[in-house]
């Protein structure tokens, strides 16, 4: 089993704000020469790194959903087999509540459609009122407006705003890749050694990890959406952008 917990998911998501919040500030300390702004854009850039990192802890998946995902979008088809074969497995995970009569009535051709869409809808979203949603997305707007006019309101904005699209460039595509390594590692785990990863998901400290993969076995039997929506963070981060950039190009006109 591969360890992921509820204290390395905090940890993770404290590494990543501090990294980001670090390379805000040194990014506004070499492009911003009137240091009296400088203290006044730290504070919100922060804030809205803050808020970013906040909704990422809300709106993504929980890692034990991304476990459950990547195993049964991966691994499926090895599950199934493993409960045709071994009846201790499949009566305890049949008490956990994994679909299991369905799972072994259905063909191979039926499990590969059910990978195949599980793998184009992605993971689980996690649920969100509607006036929630709305108001997130005002406030988000907002921040980014916010630091966006302070941002025009000084001298050569235009390469703060550009050096930062790289920076976020290339930390998503640091971020992505490291998750898409991740997630290979833990898929394979499964493909590879499946009978013993589906005993240890029994115990007591991997439940959470249970449930998100019986969840995402009883997905494949579910309609799914036709390709990916996209995700609430990343409109959130669009918003946060989009503003700071109407903001920026308001701040620079007065």
């Amino acid at each position: 089993m591969i360890t992921v917990d509820g204290p390395t998911e905090r940890r993770t998501a404290r590494i990543q704000y501090v990294l980001v919040a670090l390379a805000a500030a040194g990014l506004l300390w070499f492009t911003v020469e009137d240091k009296r702004l400088y203290l006044m854009l730290v504070p919100a850039t922060l804030l809205i790194v803050g808020y970013r990192s906040w909704n990422v802890e809300r709106l993504s998946p929980t890692l034990a959903q991304y476990y459950g995902h990547a195993v049964v979008a991966g691994a499926a088809d090895r599950i199934v087999r493993q409960f045709a074969v071994n009846d201790h497995l499949c009566e305890h995970w049949t008490s956990a509540g994994a679909p299991t009569s369905r799972l072994l009535a259905a063909h191979p051709g039926q499990l590969a459609a059910g990978m195949a869409a599980l793998r184009a809808a992605g993971p689980p979203p996690r649920p969100m009122k509607p006036a929630v949603r709305a108001t997130n997305r005002t406030v988000a707007a907002a921040l980014g407006v916010t630091l966006g006019l302070l941002i025009g309101s000084a001298p050569g904005w235009t390469p703060v705003l550009l050096i930062a699209l790289v920076v976020l460039v290339v930390f998503r595509v640091v971020v992505a890749g490291y998750n898409r390594s991740r997630l290979a590692v833990i898929t394979g785990a499964m493909r590879t050694n499946t009978k013993a990863e589906l005993t240890a998901l029994l115990d007591p400290p991997w439940t959470d990890r249970r449930i998100a993969v019986v969840q995402e076995l009883r997905r494949m039997f579910d309609p799914l959406p036709q390709g990916r929506r996209l995700p609430e963070l990343r409109m959130i981060e669009l918003l946060l952008g989009g503003g700071a950039l109407a903001g920026a190009l308001a701040g620079s006109a007065f």
